[in-house]
């Protein structure tokens, strides 16, 4: 009785699929970024979701043949899991179905890259799975991306894993074909082929992203985990040109392509400058992509000094942070470790003279100590304003502890603090309103500009100093804006613009001839803000 009761349901997971499969149509986005997707169907919120998953288990193992068959079924059996996940999340499901339909998504991906790994092992051409793999993983990023914009607080956590699998899945298709090549297993023309796709479709969809998220920008602030999985496809495609123009196995491969990797490089630079993304060692590298002038064993060492000079400033404000009572999430301390051992490995690929690998593990040091960095004055930001607001002054009045930038807009003017003229100081003579000095300094620590506020008369010169552990980077307007300040010139539209990294111990200064009060940030953490009022 047991045996032809599982007999029934077994027939019936395979009908249930089967009839799916038959009937089902392809779902055109409703977003036009996001790609064609099959129905969802029966979703992981459903009890019957494990005949589901059983009759693709029989589609693959008892009905389907030879490696290459078995793979495009796994490709369509990621594609169903796929549809499925954004399904559950627009549909507003709990945080465990978003869990478990994210999980048979990593888990269908992972058995493809499994698979091309052990095909390569037996010296097959696998370069139609590599294709494939790609082509998937290029999907799951444009869909997972448009889906994230639109989600529900509780799914978020689960997409942003699920995008970081799609991104790993491009990563280990380029290993494979590494590896193919330097065994010639595959000829160089494909190898040129298939490059060139990953990097023009890769480029495709982050040129359409931009589009989206300024049109989201245009009605109100982009949420910020759309805005970090923006920054990471651009590092995705950066990470690409760095293998390509690095590792020995893509010689032949980078000459053919030149122009397609130039175009990709401009393309980045044009995007990290549109969208106020500035990150100082891959610009430099773009750049020298762009001009032909690619030296991987000057920009590995170049890479490795930046990353220890990111390494110093975040052990600092580490430390500064903690011997203040300050309390520091442990992810932030994560990425430290993190950056201490690409760092590592960094070193010791550069002594091997694998400059390639050196450059990429030093740069995801620098990229992973500069997190740390921001996350740091956040982190102390947001206790500094919880500590104000708990316990504000014997006044009545809140003191200067800077605010976080999602809260700029909802706070009323703070009172604004003049400074004394540095003569007035010296004589013992009492200021008044109707002196405004000619030249003012402010000074930045660890806690932000001070003081906030300031006023000083036209033609006039405010002077920042950095005495705090990091480096800063005053700019015109509240992020990401740096054009407020109507002279224009700088690097990003506003004359009003250090344009580079103070490192602490050096200063910034700049004239104002225009009236009127003008806010400024702190492009390198923004949560640090103050303004500049000008005075006839």
């Amino acid at each position: 009785m047991l045996n032809r009761t599982i007999f029934k349901i077994m027939v019936f997971g395979l009908v249930l699929s089967f009839s799916a499969g038959l009937f089902a149509q392809p779902v055109f986005a409703d977003h036009p970024e996001e790609e064609v997707l099959p129905e969802a169907g029966l979703t992981s919120a459903s009890p019957f979701h494990v005949f589901e998953r059983f009759g693709d288990w029989a589609r693959l193992n008892v009905l389907t043949f030879g490696a290459v068959r078995k793979a495009e079924v796994k490709v369509q059996i990621a594609e169903k899991r796929l549809a499925e996940l954004k399904a559950v999340v627009e549909a507003g499901a709990d945080a465990s179905v978003v869990e478990n339909a994210e999980g048979f998504v990593d888990s269908s991906s992972t058995s493809l890259q499994n698979d091309a790994d052990t095909l390569d092992a037996r010296g097959q051409d696998v370069s139609g799975l590599i294709e494939k793999l790609n082509a998937l993983s290029l999907k799951q990023q444009s869909v997972l991306e448009g889906v994230l914009e639109r989600a529900p607080e509780q799914a978020k956590e689960a997409l942003a894993r699920a995008l970081e699998n799609s991104r790993k899945g491009l990563e280990r298709a380029e290993e494979v074909l590494g590896r193919q090549v330097e065994k010639k297993l595959i000829k160089e023309e494909k190898a040129k082929e298939i490059l060139t796709n990953s990097v023009e479709r890769l480029k495709e969809q982050i040129e359409n992203r931009s589009e989206k998220i300024k049109e989201i920008a245009s009605k109100g602030e982009v949420p910020p985990e759309v805005q970090a999985a923006f920054e990471e496809k651009i590092k995705l495609l950066e990470d690409r040109l760095i293998n390509i123009e690095s590792k020995e196995e893509f010689k032949e491969a980078r000459a053919g392509i030149k122009e397609g990797l130039k175009d990709a490089a401009s393309s980045v630079l044009e995007l990290r400058a549109e969208h106020k993304l500035r990150d100082e060692v891959s610009e430099g590298f773009l750049r020298d992509v762009e001009k032909e002038r690619v030296d991987v064993a000057q920009k590995a060492r170049e890479a490795i000094v930046s990353a220890e000079k990111a390494m110093s400033e975040a052990r600092a404000a580490l430390a500064r942070a903690e011997s203040a009572g300050k309390v520091i999430p442990e992810n932030v301390k994560e990425l430290l470790r993190n950056a201490e051992e690409h760092l590592k490995k960094a070193k010791e690929a550069f002594e091997a003279k694998k400059f390639g690998e050196a450059f990429g593990q030093a740069t995801s040091s620098f990229r992973n100590a500069s997190a740390a960095i921001k996350s740091i004055i956040a982190s102390v930001q947001a206790q500094n304003l919880r500590a104000v607001e708990a316990k504000p002054t014997e006044t009545g009045a809140v003191n200067a502890k800077p605010l976080p930038v999602d809260r700029l807009q909802a706070e009323q003017k703070p009172t604004s603090v003049e400074l004394k003229p540095v003569s007035d100081l010296n004589s013992g003579v009492s200021n008044t309103a109707s002196v405004v000095p000619a030249r003012v300094d402010v000074v930045f620590t660890d806690e932000g500009f001070r003081p906030g506020e300031i006023k000083v008369r036209k033609g006039g010169t405010v002077v920042w100093t950095n005495k705090s552990s990091v480096a800063m980077w005053p700019a015109s307007a509240v992020h990401p804006t740096h054009d407020i300040y109507p002279q224009k010139g700088g690097c990003l539209g506003s004359a009003f613009d250090a344009c580079r990294r103070v490192a602490p111990g050096e200063t910034y200064e700049f004239k104002f001839d225009h009236v009127g009060t003008w806010k400024y940030h702190d492009h390198i953490g923004a949560s640090n803000f103050g303004a500049v009022t000008v005075v006839e």
